[in-house]
């Protein structure tokens, strides 16, 4: 289920033209309803908002892991100098999980009180 059409996300103040759109907002939708366990499409009419704010805030930085991954094969750029140019690289799954780390704050952010218990895990 998409979460976000391509008309909501501009109005947010989207950047990603229609195209780009179409490649990373179902991936956003698709990754939402991993973090929930499948429970969001339960709950997508009672939160519409709060999960189009999370899929539109996801895609754009989906969209900027991608871009960072692509400039930098040997991981996310974390420090550079001008003076003597030297650049600093995270490791490659550290890189992943600050990632998969940066995608789970933003929902957990648009759901502010997670009035369902969307990410709810099992444990306290």
């Amino acid at each position: 289920m998409l979460y976000c059409d391509y008309d909501t996300y501009s109005a947010m103040g989207g950047t990603m033209s229609a195209e780009q759109y179409g490649l990373w907002g179902p991936r956003a939708s698709r990754k939402i309803d991993e973090l929930t366990l499948g429970r969001a499409e339960g709950h997508a009419a009672d939160l519409e908002t709060e999960l189009a704010d999370a899929c539109a805030q996801m895609a754009d930085a989906m969209l900027q892991q991608s871009n960072a991954r692509s400039r930098s094969a040997g991981g996310l750029l974390t420090a550079a100098s001008n003076d003597g140019y030297s650049e600093s690289y995270a490791a490659v799954g550290a890189a992943g999980r600050a990632a998969a780390g940066a995608l789970y704050d933003i929902l957990s952010d648009s759901l502010g009180t997670d009035p369902y218990g969307l990410l709810y895990r099992g444990c306290c």
